[in-house]
């Protein structure tokens, strides 16, 4: 189909999805970034410059791109970084429920998870001194900026069309302007360093690498938060498995003398395969996320669909995420143990189902590089949230599942169609304890699964 004088395929076959992602010459996103990023960022014309790929077929055509790729990624492979990403995510996030008692609260489920992650994600990127933790007013700047994104990357008169997001994206501009400025830096992870390292390897001076950091922040939260809160509510909404999980658990939870409760989250993927299928079967509901390419040159696709130079690909993955020919008669029925027996099932349905069928995190040379620590947030966090504490409905009956709504364009995890208020409290035999965290290495690996 052509929109807007853009020729579009849609791809929604697992096989010539898993054909595209291997085919990373003749499909790739790298334009696509490129020219988002020039629209988004409020960068100078020399970064600009910088930024503009070398001539098409040339060897290095996307260097700056592919620079940053490996820089931020060999900074999130499992390993000692990773693990302190980790471990300074899950002690911020427990340091911002310090309040919460025995005695019932009423708190906006999204936005009180929401909030919370933000500034813990902030930490595990930017150190104890990032302007998220200094400055909560910020934390709803952000929520502006990611819900006006696709506007702001319009870049047409942004300060009219998509006031609030402006607003947000100067708020954090110059919190993070601040930051730099104040070398704090230094104290940041080694993914924030690796990427400070790749820009000014490049030329990219010191003084424009806060203009993305809203963005980098937007990207561990805009679609982490929904995920964890869905997986909250999905749980809280089944009482056998909300029992079940946090009998599972206790496996990975010890008490440290009088007050301390550490929480073995190395272990999730060996011991816990109820709690981790049921974050697959979360990602596979609630995930909609719509990889695009650009057709880099004529390509005839598996031998039979010619697909045009400068064509748009879209390869949308609830199209196989709810796919009764992939996940069977019950495919639009949520199954928590679905992800369980994955490695009992026939070869092909291991293949079909995995390699093309769930693709939460995307695909190719664009698979999601934070992946691992984005599950082991999640995941963490999760397992804090329903061992130590209660939830309840506000009026003290079943609790209620929320309706989904559909994502933003820049968005991959459907979001709420409005926030549900609970009631939580911290459950009594967790009263006074102090959480410890053994992050790794453990077995990531197995319960991402892909």
């Amino acid at each position: 189909m052509s929109v807007f004088s853009w020729r579009i395929y849609v791809v929604t076959s697992p096989e010539l999805v898993q054909a595209i992602h291997r085919n990373t010459k003749a499909f790739s996103f790298d334009p696509i970034f490129i020219n988002v990023s020039q629209r988004l960022f409020k960068l100078d014309k020399a970064t600009l410059k910088l930024m503009m790929p070398h001539p098409q077929g040339s060897p290095n055509q996307y260097d700056y791109i592919h620079s940053l790729e490996s820089a931020m990624s060999s900074a999130l492979i499992r390993g000692p970084n990773l693990e302190n990403m980790k471990h300074r995510a899950l002690d911020r996030f427990c340091s911002l429920l310090e309040n919460i008692s025995a005695e019932e609260q009423s708190v906006n489920l999204f936005s009180w998870i929401g909030d919370r992650f933000a500034d813990a994600t902030a930490t595990a990127l930017w150190g104890p001194d990032n302007p998220i933790s200094k400055d909560h007013s910020l934390i709803q700047r952000l929520w502006d900026f990611q819900a006006d994104i696709s506007l702001l990357s319009v870049a047409i008169f942004p300060s009219i069309i998509a006031r609030k997001g402006h607003e947000g994206q100067q708020r954090l501009d110059k919190a993070f302007q601040d930051y730099y400025q104040g070398g704090h830096f230094t104290s940041a992870s080694l993914f924030i360093q690796n990427r400070i390292n790749s820009y000014l390897a490049q030329g990219i001076s010191l003084d424009q690498i806060p203009n993305c950091e809203g963005a980098i922040l937007g990207a561990g939260t805009m679609n982490s938060v929904p995920a964890l809160f869905w997986l909250i509510c999905f749980i809280l909404v089944d009482e056998k498995l909300h029992v079940a999980l946090r009998e599972e658990l206790s496996s990975i939870t010890t008490r440290i003398g009088a007050q301390t409760v550490c929480l073995n989250t190395s272990e999730l993927g060996r011991t816990c395969p109820l709690f981790t299928s049921t974050f697959h079967e979360v990602l596979r509901f609630t995930n909609a996320e719509v990889g695009n390419r650009i057709v880099m040159e004529d390509t005839l696709l598996e031998g039979r669909w010619l697909l045009k130079k400068d064509a748009v690909v879209q390869t949308p993955s609830i199209r196989r995420h709810m796919s009764r020919e992939i996940w069977g008669p019950d495919f639009a029925t949520f199954n928590p143990r679905r992800f369980m027996d994955r490695k009992s099932q026939p070869k092909d349905v291991q293949k079909q189902q995995w390699q093309g069928g769930f693709t939460p995190f995307g695909g190719g040379r664009n698979l999601c590089p934070g992946r691992h620590f984005a599950t082991a947030e999640i995941l963490g966090v999760a397992t804090i949230l329903l061992t130590g504490f209660e939830f309840t409905s506000k009026d003290g009956g079943v609790f209620k599942m929320p309706r989904m709504c559909k994502q933003g364009l820049a968005q991959q995890v459907k979001q709420p169609s409005k926030d549900v208020e609970v009631l939580i409290k911290r459950r009594r035999e967790f009263e006074g304890f102090k959480w410890t965290f053994d992050v790794g290495p453990g077995t990531d690996a197995e319960y991402l699964a892909y």
